[in-house]
């Protein structure tokens, strides 16, 4: 698709996979830039779903954030997941490592991620590549 889209992409829309949001400061740039977008595609012979397309929104949900005209946020219904991590403490380096990588995906969304991480991350550190190894928590890392 970003192929497809090449020239566009970061430009007028942006592609992720097989989703792509088309973005203009005005609702006329918009109809333009769609229509620029569905040319494309149709020059491609890719082919859309009416049921899956949005269009004219002025929010819309796009891999795990809401994306407006005034930036994004972290999606209301991602949050949950976040929270329920605090009465779920991760036994093995594998689980660890999974709980990791999806709060790094939001760390723009938590001051000072790195520093208020880097006990998880040691304790990372001090365990083998076995992703079964059994972890050991202190007071530090339950913070």
């Amino acid at each position: 698709m970003e192929n497809c889209l090449d020239g566009y992409n970061n430009q007028i829309c942006v592609v992720y996979l097989d989703d792509i949001l088309v973005f203009a400061p005005t609702f006329d740039q918009h109809v333009e830039n769609l229509r620029k977008v569905l040319k494309r595609l149709q020059l491609h012979g890719v082919k859309l779903k009416p049921s899956k397309c949005k269009l004219f929104q002025r929010q819309v949900r796009y891999l795990g954030r809401v994306v407006s005209e005034e930036g994004y946020k972290m999606d209301p219904a991602e949050i949950q997941p976040v929270l329920a991590l605090k009465e779920r403490t991760p036994t093995t380096v594998g689980e660890l490592r999974q709980i990791l990588g999806f709060l790094g995906y939001y760390r723009s969304y938590v001051a000072n991620f790195s520093i208020r991480a880097r006990p998880l991350y040691d304790l990372l550190g001090k365990s083998t590549k076995t992703m079964t190894k059994r972890i050991e928590w202190e007071k530090e890392e339950e913070d």
